[in-house]
């Protein structure tokens, strides 16, 4: 089979985070330099597209990215299915590494008070 898919299927991300997805293509299961852009229907205020490779949450929401990519010597464009990309709030220096593990845990000092 012919044609590109995205790695992940879908992928959320904060409010001014930037995302720049993988694009495979299927013959070869390799990177390729696919351009990056919006789906249809997407609302075009919860995500931007920067250089047709990076996409940059901007409001909440859920939106849709599509990717096309041209070998060259090809007459030929391949579209991709459509990935999710989904928009939350928040600052983009949250722990999201889907741990249980705070990646700044408070100060030890706080919880040993001699007051008990």
């Amino acid at each position: 089979p012919k044609g590109i898919y995205f790695a992940e299927s879908s992928k959320t991300i904060k409010i001014g985070e930037e995302y720049t997805p993988v694009v495979l293509g299927v013959a070869t299961g390799k990177k390729v330099d696919a351009t990056i852009v919006p789906g249809d229907r997407t609302d075009l205020q919860v995500i931007d597209v920067t250089d047709g490779e990076t996409v940059i949450g901007t409001r909440e929401g859920v939106a849709y990215i599509t990717a096309s990519y041209k070998p060259a010597g090809v007459n030929k464009t391949y579209e991709s299915n459509s990935m999710k990309i989904t928009v939350t709030a928040g600052k983009v220096e949250d722990d999201d590494d889907d741990d249980t593990v705070l990646d700044h845990p408070p100060c030890k000092s706080v919880h040993k008070s001699s007051s008990f």
